[in-house]
């Protein structure tokens, strides 16, 4: 029996990959151990934020894995993290 997603993307936070992805300043974030079946592309985890309500789906498609466009839609948020590929994103409370 898989464990409940939960479960995988607590796992998959706990697993940040070391990153070379642009540094932009205050925000944490990196590649997980997910990878999405839709889009094939690798799930970034933004930590301590929360995607903003009604964040545009071309926006993320456009800007992913742009940490500095992409921040513009993040709000902060302890205890929470925000999860994205190109196609889906979610906010998972800690």
């Amino acid at each position: 029996v898989p464990p409940p997603a939960a479960a995988r993307l607590a796992t998959a936070h706990s697993q940040l990959a070391p990153t070379t992805l642009p540094h932009v300043a205050g925000l944490a974030y990196g590649r997980t151990a997910l990878r999405c079946t839709r889009c094939d592309f690798r799930v970034l985890c933004f930590r301590d934020r929360r995607w903003l309500a009604g964040i545009d789906y071309m926006h993320l498609r456009n800007w992913m894995p742009d940490a500095a466009k992409v921040q513009e839609e993040l709000q902060r948020e302890n205890e929470m993290d925000a999860y994205a590929c190109q196609c889906l994103l979610a906010t998972v409370e800690r």
